[in-house]
C-alpha cells in the first residue's frame, strides 16, 4: 500500500509545502508527473488502484470512481497545496497509467501515458481503435480543459449588471486574459471594451452600467 506525495521546494531550499494524497483502502497510489501553471497551481498525474482516491469536480469523461484495476489520476492543487482544484480518475476496464503531464498558459492540462483498456474514452481521437492487445497496451494523450468562464446578466429599467465567473482572469491578470466588450448590435464587427473596471466579489467579477448608453449585448473576448 502506497500514497502519492507532492513537495514544493522553494528557491532557498526550504520546503514550501509537502503533502501525501491517495486512497485510504488497500491500494497503490503513485505519482509519475508534475507540472506547474503560471499562477503556481500544481498538476500531478500518476496511477492508482485505490477505489476511494480523493476526487473533486469529476465530470464528463473523468470519473469519481475507479473503472479498472489501475486508473490514471489527475490532481490539481492550489498555489500552497492546501486545497484541490480538481481530482479525477481517467481509465477503462483494464489498467491505465499516467506518466507525464504538462499545462498551458490557459491552465489546460495534457496527460500522456499507457492504456490497456479497449474502452478508454476517446474524443476527437487521431486513432479511434485500441490495438495494443491484452498485454502491450497503447499510448494515450488526453487534454483536460480549464473551466470556461461564464457570463451572467441582471438588472432593471435603469441599469444592467454584468458578472463573470471568477475563474476568468480579467486584465491586467495573466496569463489568461479576457476583456469584457459591449455592442448595440449582436452581429457587429465593432465591439468596444467596457471602460469600467470589473470588481471581484462572491466568486465573480461584476460591473454595473447605466442603460442610457443603449448597450444591449456583451461578450468576453479572449486574447
Amino acid at each position: 500500500t502506497t500514497n502519492a506525495f507532492l513537495t514544493q521546494i522553494v528557491w532557498n531550499g526550504a520546503i514550501g509545502y509537502s503533502t501525501v494524497f491517495g486512497g485510504t483502502n488497500v491500494g497503490m497510489d503513485i505519482g509519475y508527473g508534475v507540472a506547474v501553471d503560471p499562477q503556481g497551481n500544481a498538476f500531478v498525474c500518476g496511477a492508482t488502484t485505490s477505489t476511494n482516491f480523493p476526487t473533486l469536480n469529476a465530470t464528463n469523461y473523468f470519473a469519481a470512481t475507479n473503472s479498472g484495476g489501475s486508473d490514471v489520476f489527475v490532481t490539481a492543487f492550489n498555489t500552497n497545496g492546501s486545497a484541490l482544484l480538481y481530482s479525477v480518475y481517467l481509465g477503462g476496464a483494464n489498467n491505465d497509467f499516467g506518466y507525464g503531464i504538462a499545462v498551458d498558459q490557459a491552465g489546460s492540462a495534457y496527460v500522456v501515458g499507457q492504456t490497456l483498456s479497449a474502452n478508454l474514452a476517446m474524443v476527437g481521437a487521431f486513432q479511434t481503435n485500441y490495438t495494443g492487445g491484452a498485454a502491450n497496451g497503447d499510448a494515450f494523450l488526453a487534454k483536460i480543459f480549464n473551466d470556461p468562464p461564464s457570463l451572467m446578466m441582471s438588472g432593471d429599467n435603469s441599469r444592467v449588471q454584468v458578472a463573470v465567473s471568477a475563474n476568468a482572469k480579467l486584465e491586467p491578470e495573466l496569463p489568461r486574459l479576457f476583456r469584457l466588450e459591449s455592442s448595440t448590435n449582436l452581429f457587429s464587427t465593432n465591439w468596444v471594451a467596457v471602460p469600467q473596471p470589473m470588481v471581484p466579489a462572491n466568486n465573480r467579477f461584476s460591473v454595473t452600467l447605466d442603460r442610457t448608453n443603449n448597450v444591449r449585448f456583451f461578450r468576453l473576448h479572449s486574447f
